[in-house]
């Protein structure tokens, strides 16, 4: 063996378990979390339904979240950043609407079938919110839009909506991250027809 391939053997020695190491106890300690749209039977049409004696129009859209680190994250907080509504008049882009929402509701679906309902208010128990290391788990966002709103009305008169959903992660170390996940869904409600603003009857 000649000197320069004992040199580039030596340096691998030494740089191999220093990788290996890196990889496992600094960066995959710590969660690293994608979502990425995950159509199923679970998904919804939407529906008009009344949350707290405001009528809104809402829809279960499923999701996978896959964890590639070894670290657990938890789900802190999610939102609705964007919607992109596409119709027979063109495309149209709304980009406030903090006001069309009534409320965002997370759910995870559990390895052995149970659903369980994320609270983000209560910090010492964090049923759901736990995405386990090495693993996937599936979600459901639960969006409840405004009728009566700008995205509402958008909606109404739409055929096709992108929604944005921004989710909150945070590792063990207090590091929050956010990442995005997009749903395209089409503009119809639980009967295959429009939406409609009137109130149902």
């Amino acid at each position: 063996m000649d000197i320069n391939a004992q040199i580039v053997l030596g340096v691998l020695s030494v740089l191999t378990p220093a990788i290996i190491a890196y990889y496992r106890y600094i960066w995959g300690a710590k969660p690293h979390v994608s979502l990425s749209r995950q159509a199923s039977v679970d998904d919804t049409e939407w529906r008009d339904v009344v949350s707290d004696d405001v009528p809104v129009w809402s829809k279960r859209c499923m999701i996978r979240a896959t964890n590639r680190g070894w670290g657990e994250g938890v789900l802190a907080d999610v939102s609705l950043t964007e919607a992109v509504i596409s119709g027979s008049t063109g495309r149209a882009v709304i980009e406030d609407v903090e006001d069309s929402v009534h409320k965002i509701v997370l759910e995870q679906y559990e390895s052995n079938g149970e659903l369980t309902r994320v609270d983000f208010n209560h910090r010492t128990d964090f049923s759901g919110q736990i995405i386990p290391g090495r693993s996937d788990v599936l979600l459901g966002i639960l969006p409840f839009i405004v009728r009566d709103s700008e995205l509402g009305e958008a909606m109404s008169s739409g055929q096709r909506v992108l929604l944005t959903f921004n989710i909150l992660i945070e590792g063990k170390d207090g590091v929050v991250e956010t990442k995005s996940v997009e749903v395209s869904t089409p503009v119809e409600n639980s009967a295959g027809g429009e939406l409609q603003r009137e109130d149902p009857s």
